[in-house]
């Protein structure tokens, strides 16, 4: 998987389906919930959104980038 560096310990990547349950917990905290209105309520809702973003990185004209922050070779959050 390619990586974007950009510390030593710092790195962007493409979402891929390993990043499910991170992605997932990453919406949990009261204050994400706050922040984001159509934040993923099942991990079912979290596969979904991957899946549409991990498709999107095949299209000539992609909706947005989406990609996972990793810090310290651990998946930190999702950003697009």
């Amino acid at each position: 998987i390619m990586k974007i560096k950009i510390e030593d310990n710092l790195y962007l990547r493409k979402l891929t389906l390993d990043d499910l349950e991170e992605y997932f917990n990453c919406y949990q905290s009261k204050e994400a919930k706050l922040g984001f209105i159509n934040a993923p309520k099942t991990l079912e809702e979290a596969e979904i959104e991957i899946t549409e973003r991990i498709r999107e990185y095949s299209k000539e004209k992609p909706k947005g980038d989406f990609f996972a922050i990793i810090f310290d070779n651990n998946f930190s959050s999702p950003i697009n």
